[in-house]
């Protein structure tokens, strides 16, 4: 299966929210996905999803048990979505643990959804092994300075064009322009855009589950849709992504 990697830029546009609920729909219905918070800055996958705090990524870097069987038991299932925590602080993060963990995930044999967090020149390495990377971007000309900062840190790490695309995360309906504006600004493909929905994001946080219903819904269905395609239009990746097709 694939290895998709979710970054972004300068600020905060909304990695965990797209990856939680890009790996729901993913999974719903098909195969089991895989959730990681790999974010080497501390990442928020367990409060989003109410995970246990004794697991994560520190207690699956602690077992020698190969990368699956290390998953399954350490994981919790979420909807048909396996979810490891990231680490609790900046400092409990190893690069070489995070390498590693992407090695493995990409050789699992099912999808994975990796949120790495922001990107920049020390950690745009890290998304080399994703066969997709997705930059989530807030719509507005100054975020899409950030992201194509982004992007070109991505491309310096040798990580080739077609291999990177952008979602952007939050636009408003009553404001089309910025979605429009953002789209055209950036250097890479757009290749989905979610709704600010405000009623179901709150839902969302305070239930600490995925969106269930409503316009976000409806947008990360699309945004599911043209994942599968892209992986499957890679002529290394058309096996491994077929079983994920709607």
């Amino acid at each position: 299966m694939s290895l998709v990697a979710v970054g972004a830029g300068k600020g905060a546009p909304g990695c965990s929210f797209v990856s939680i609920n890009l790996a729901t729909v993913l999974a719903d219905p098909g195969p089991r996905v895989a959730l990681l918070d790999l974010d080497p800055h501390g990442g928020d996958l367990a409060a989003y999803l109410n995970l246990d705090p004794r697991k994560g990524m520190n207690l699956l870097a602690r077992t020698s048990a190969p990368f699956l069987e290390a998953l399954n038991r350490e994981g919790e299932l979420k909807q048909n979505v396996l979810c490891v925590g990231g680490f609790p602080r900046a400092a409990d993060s190893n690069r070489e643990l995070i390498e590693a963990t992407l090695a493995a995930a990409r050789g699992a044999g099912q999808t994975v959804v990796a949120d790495l967090g922001r990107v920049g020149s020390g950690s745009a390495p890290l998304f080399s092994s994703a066969d997709l990377v997705l930059i989530v971007v807030r719509p507005g000309l100054v975020a899409v300075h950030g992201a194509r900062r982004a992007i070109q840190d991505l491309q310096d790490a040798g990580i080739p064009s077609n291999r990177i695309h952008a979602v952007i995360n939050g636009w408003e309906r009553r404001r089309p322009a910025d979605l429009a504006e953002s789209a055209a600004a950036l250097p890479v493909r757009t290749l989905g855009a979610i709704p600010l929905d405000r009623k179901a994001t709150r839902r969302s946080e305070t239930a600490q589950t995925p969106v269930n219903k409503g316009a976000a819904l409806k947008a990360f269905r699309a945004l599911a849709s043209e994942v599968a395609r892209v992986l499957a239009s890679q002529p290394d990746n058309q096996r491994r992504a077929s079983r994920i097709l709607r």
